[in-house]
């Protein structure tokens, strides 16, 4: 599953729901509204093998991977979300769930900076 935060503007959090049907968004298809950043963890740990897209920096911490989730912080503009989300669920390395669990990812205009459960390196890919 693709679980979108609630911070991502209703235009570009569409997009996604439209490639794939298993996208849901937080407070709008899945949990409640208004959930704090404390909530949300032990709300993805009740999920199972998800991918939670966001634009908020605090979710990019090597200390949050875990192997039930991945974490995807957005640091491009509101209005970026969508073409960021589409090359990032595309990319070689970041294709199928499996690839992405487990994982911390910074996606920028520069490229993806991840750290990964198994080891704890500061890892960067191009988006070539």
């Amino acid at each position: 599953m693709i679980l979108i935060d609630e911070n991502i503007i209703s235009t570009e959090c569409a997009k996604p729901k439209k490639w794939k049907s298993s996208v849901r968004q937080i407070g709008l298809d899945i949990g409640s509204k208004g959930m704090k950043d404390y909530e949300i963890l032990p709300f993805l740990l009740q999920l199972r093998k998800l991918t939670f897209l966001t634009r908020d920096r605090d979710y990019y911490n090597h200390r949050l991977c875990h192997h039930r989730y991945c974490l995807a912080w957005f640091d491009v503009s509101a209005v970026q979300f969508s073409d960021y989300a589409r090359l990032f669920l595309q990319h070689r390395a970041f294709r199928t769930q499996q690839q992405r669990l487990g994982k911390i990812v910074h996606i920028s205009i520069g490229g993806i900076t991840y750290w990964s459960l198994k080891s704890r390196v500061k890892r960067s890919l191009s988006w070539e």
